[in-house]
């Protein structure tokens, strides 16, 4: 969910660890047991499969509690930084920093759109004199008849 996270490693508890130890023949479980911690994008997929149907594969409510409050705190702290830094006036701070291109086609200039339909006007007013001075010639044409 936020680039800023990934890369990121999280410590796993001791009474996480020994709830994990009865979920210890699943691979992913026998990875963070074996490393005693668990990245950022790996909590990511493991709460993706536990809301998928395999929280009992996975270890269970006390694990995917687990998962989910770090990831909450992980990406409230991310929000916060951002906020704060929007608060002491750094523009864009949920924005990746970049530069504006110049024009891509500079001989191309876009119209407003006033511009756009000021040429459609006249036309439409010289069609609508047209169609009365039509119904006028009708209207004589009945009377001489």
């Amino acid at each position: 969910m936020n680039k800023d996270l990934y890369g990121k490693y999280h410590d796993v508890p001791e009474n996480i660890l020994n709830n994990l130890k009865k979920y210890s023949n699943e691979k992913t479980i026998a990875k963070i047991l074996e490393d005693k911690k668990v990245s950022y994008s790996n909590l990511k997929k493991i709460l993706h499969d536990m809301e998928n149907g395999e929280k009992e594969n996975l270890g269970g409510d006390i694990f995917m509690n687990w998962v989910k409050t770090k990831l909450q705190i992980d990406r409230n702290n991310i929000k916060t930084s951002k906020k704060s830094k929007k608060g002491a006036g750094i523009k864009n701070a949920f924005l990746k920093p970049h530069k504006k291109t110049e024009v891509l086609r500079p001989s191309l200039r876009h119209k407003k759109a006033s511009e756009r339909h000021s040429s459609a006007v006249p036309r439409l007013r010289l069609e609508n004199l047209a169609i009365d001075e039509i119904k006028l010639i009708n209207e004589l044409i009945k009377k001489i008849i």
